[in-house]
């Protein structure tokens, strides 16, 4: 049974500086959504992206793997994030109160206040099978392109 450390935080408590930051800055008003994948840091997960973010090991707890969504705009005061994670054998995903038992294709999906940055990062287990990952993350309307990612030994 695989538990995993899962956390999405929408920087809820930098949204004000955000927002004052948007108004010294109307340049900001045409910045384009960033949607970055990788591996960070196990202890910073705002931290500077490594190397080779695209192969873990169960091994090394060194480091996890993130995303970010940066310069996000919406009309709405909300935003809906999707996020479908595809494991090579069933598996159990959970964030926060959200569990996804024994299956490959784990659905989470979460509204949050409008803020510009959201990021969410996971470190594997022991027990997480290895191979294949993907993760799709979708924020209203947008649909991110899908990350491939591997597990190993």
């Amino acid at each position: 049974m695989k538990k995993i450390s899962l956390f999405l935080t929408a920087l809820l408590a930098a949204s004000s500086a955000l927002a004052a930051n948007n108004q010294a800055a109307p340049q900001q008003e045409n910045a384009k959504t960033e949607f970055m994948f990788g591996a960070k840091a196990a202890n910073d997960p705002v931290g500077i992206w490594q190397k080779d973010g695209r192969h873990f090991s169960k091994k090394d707890l060194s480091k996890q793997f993130c995303w970010t969504l940066t310069n996000f705009r919406s009309d709405s005061g909300n935003v809906n994030i999707n996020i479908t994670l595809t494991s090579p054998k069933n598996t159990n995903f959970s964030l926060g109160e959200h569990i996804s038992k024994n299956t490959t294709t784990h659905i989470f999906n979460f509204t949050y206040p409008i803020t510009q940055t959201y990021y969410n990062c996971w470190a594997f287990e022991e027990s997480d099978p290895e191979g294949k990952y993907t993760l799709t993350v979708k924020a209203n309307n947008t649909t991110f392109p899908t990350q491939v990612f591997t597990l190993a030994k």
